[in-house]
């Protein structure tokens, strides 16, 4: 019975710690993004990945290192003029303006590949298959030899399945996080690819907290869904 009556309040506690958490993330869409002086970059992401902002009250960033960047690297396009020195680059000058618009097409490439792993039941933890749907999509948009490893994927899903679901995937846009500058009191701040065009938040294992999320945009009809679910949540 006392097992039963811990497991009891274990639940309900979850459920109220969701339900604050929907109320956070509707107060932040009601914020929307702008910039701000408060405001060091935008992140473009999936309503899957805010699922797991819902569920767990931290946004993860890059689930498994490589040879190019670490655990919990989260990209940013920056506002230079808010960030302290010494980042700083050459394509990214202090009186630069950093549009949040920049962050677009990269939200609707992650809602697409995460929709495609979420449907397809794989964790968006699953570093090797997200990089293999990364590849497929790429294969989708100019002829490339694929892998091994993504031509064992496709073969076990199915080709017609892969390819609906690319098709439904390519109408999820994905949604905009405006990033605040407690971030970079917990966190350190890199240059992200090659040419400096953007930034990453190196957020290791505990990844990005609602603390550090200044607003939220959505970009589409799974932004507005999403939107209804949190209502939902937030009224029981």
């Amino acid at each position: 019975m006392s097992i039963e009556k811990d497991f009891s309040k274990s639940l309900e506690r979850q459920k109220n710690q969701e339900r604050e958490r929907a109320t956070q993330l509707l107060s932040l869409l009601e914020v929307g993004v702008s910039e701000t002086s408060d405001v060091i970059g935008y992140h473009g992401t999936s309503t899957e990945a805010l699922e797991i902002l819902l569920k767990t009250g931290t946004l993860p960033g890059q689930t498994r290192g490589n040879e190019y960047h670490d655990l919990g690297d989260l990209f940013v396009m920056p506002v230079s003029k808010n960030i302290p020195s010494p980042w700083f680059h050459e394509n990214h000058s202090k009186d630069q303006p950093s549009e949040p618009e920049e962050s677009e097409g990269y939200a609707g490439d992650i809602a697409l590949r995460h929709f495609v792993l979420h449907q397809l039941n794989i964790p968006l933890s699953d570093k090797i298959s997200h990089d293999i749907v990364m590849e497929l999509e790429e294969e989708r948009e100019r002829p490339i030899s694929i892998s091994a490893a993504a031509k064992k994927f496709v073969k076990r899903v199915g080709e017609e399945k892969i390819e609906a679901l690319f098709e439904k995937g390519l109408e999820r846009k994905g949604v905009l996080l405006s990033i605040k500058k407690t971030a970079l009191d917990k966190h350190g701040l890199g240059f992200g690819d090659s040419a400096g065009y953007d930034a990453k938040l190196q957020t290791g294992a505990s990844g990005l907290t609602l603390e550090d999320i200044g607003g939220i945009r959505t970009l589409g009809k799974d932004g507005e869904d999403f939107i209804k679910r949190l209502q939902k949540i937030a009224r029981t």
